[in-house]
């Protein structure tokens, strides 16, 4: 939504399809072990997931160049980049609720 306010539809758009080409592979990896949780996966598992969650994402991100053309980059790269730092965000809601803010506790060392 910023990126369309300030750069216009094809920044939006590239903003979007930036943020869709991380979030499609992220997610479907976290299904999947999820789905796995209760056979303990393995350490390889996991890092062939994650291997192939890294190519997916790059072929995916590839695919959309060819299709927008010139994409507007800066959007392209801001919507990755905020897509990656999505779960922190989910981490920081999660921990609200009946225990008062994350932010609002005193952590001692």
């Amino acid at each position: 939504m910023a990126a369309t306010l300030m750069g216009g539809v094809a920044a939006g758009l590239s903003a979007l399809v930036g943020g869709v080409a991380v979030a499609v592979p992220g997610t479907v990896f976290a299904l999947l072990l999820a789905l796995h949780a209760r056979f303990a996966p393995s350490a390889g598992f996991f890092l062939l997931g994650e291997a192939v969650k890294v190519v997916a994402t790059v072929v995916l991100l590839i695919a959309a160049v060819k299709v927008l053309g010139e994409p507007v980059w800066l959007a392209l790269l801001a919507g990755i980049a905020f897509m990656a730092k999505a779960g922190w965000l989910s981490f920081v809601f999660s921990m609200r609720g009946n225990h008062g803010s994350f932010w609002a506790r005193t952590h001692s060392l």
